[in-house]
């Protein structure tokens, strides 16, 4: 019998010392104890102590805004919002009391304890906060705060592995292009790069990521996230079809024009873009009928008409 009590008495201290430790409580700068910082955990309530005639600031993400903050004991405490900031304090209440002489005497409550204790529910465009707000005094033996500022290690560390992975996928498209531009420049034939590209509104997803020309054929690369558009030879106001092959290198997808020519109009649905040439004719072309053995030559057959396209 005095086993099991004593297995029950365990129990209950465990139940109760799991219950005291669900609140959040901030910890102390090493440098100032009055300036805390706590570890943002939804399903926490976070401790706040104060203390009458003192302001303490609540300092939350920098990306948030606090949209609102309510206190429980709305009469006993001010909580007002600015930015990702909200400052509570204590205040006193005034009530009125019947006098020896029957009139109404106003009778002053300063803050304490054990009757301002309640809770704050902050609301804010990305976060909820549950606190709990308490005042303290000289006998407390927790500090009050001034400044309590919450910390995100997990945002933090997701937005790390975020900033890494970005610049992983950056370097690796800048090696594709660079090997791109390798083994374009390890061919035979000099390449004239002066090309001048105009995206029209929303149409970044058509607009080439380089430009050459060798003599004879044109060449547009366009990454993988790319759309291939249509391309049209602009001549005396008129957009007219011209004959294309594919071309891959690394991940990029480059569109061969079989001509040099020094204006062309990239079109895809509503999208276009204009591409020129400002040294065409520039370089020698090469001998043969391709420029490379890995392009494979698409022909097209000329219509009767040209059909016009205008922007």
């Amino acid at each position: 019998m005095r086993n099991i009590l004593s297995i029950l008495l365990i129990l209950y201290i465990l139940a109760t010392a799991e219950t005291a430790w669900g609140a959040a409580i901030p910890q102390a700068s090493r440098y100032d104890a009055r300036m805390q910082q706590v570890i943002y955990n939804p399903q926490n309530v976070t401790v706040v102590n104060t203390r009458a005639g003192f302001m303490t600031t609540l300092v939350f993400d920098s990306d948030e805004a606090v949209l609102s903050a309510r206190p429980g004991f709305e009469e006993a405490w001010e909580a007002t919002p600015d930015a990702n900031r909200v400052s509570v304090r204590p205040v006193a209440l005034v009530q009125g009391a019947p006098g020896e002489d029957g009139n109404t005497t106003q009778v002053v409550i300063p803050p304490n304890g054990r009757d301002w204790r309640t809770n704050l529910f902050v609301v804010t465009n990305r976060r909820f906060y549950n606190l709990e707000l308490n005042v303290t005094d000289d006998t407390s033996a927790q500090p009050s705060a001034f400044q309590v500022t919450f910390r995100y290690p997990d945002d933090a560390r997701n937005k790390a592995q975020n900033n890494a992975a970005s610049r992983l996928a950056q370097w690796q498209h800048q090696q594709e292009r660079m090997a791109v531009q390798k083994t374009l420049s390890a061919a035979q034939r000099p390449r004239n790069w002066n090309f001048l590209k105009y995206p029209g509104r929303g149409s970044d997803g058509i607009t080439p990521d380089f430009a050459f020309d060798d003599g004879r054929f044109t060449f547009l690369g366009f990454s993988p996230h790319k759309r291939i558009p249509s391309v049209f030879r602009w001549n005396d106001g008129q957009e007219q079809t011209t004959n294309t092959g594919i071309q891959k290198q690394g991940s990029f997808t480059v569109l061969v024009i079989q001509e040099i020519t020094p204006r062309l109009v990239l079109r895809s649905g509503h999208t276009v873009v204009g591409v020129e040439n400002r040294s065409a004719g520039h370089i020698r072309p090469p001998d043969g009928t391709t420029v490379s053995p890995q392009v494979e030559r698409v022909e097209k057959p000329v219509p009767d008409h040209q059909e016009d396209h205008h922007e």
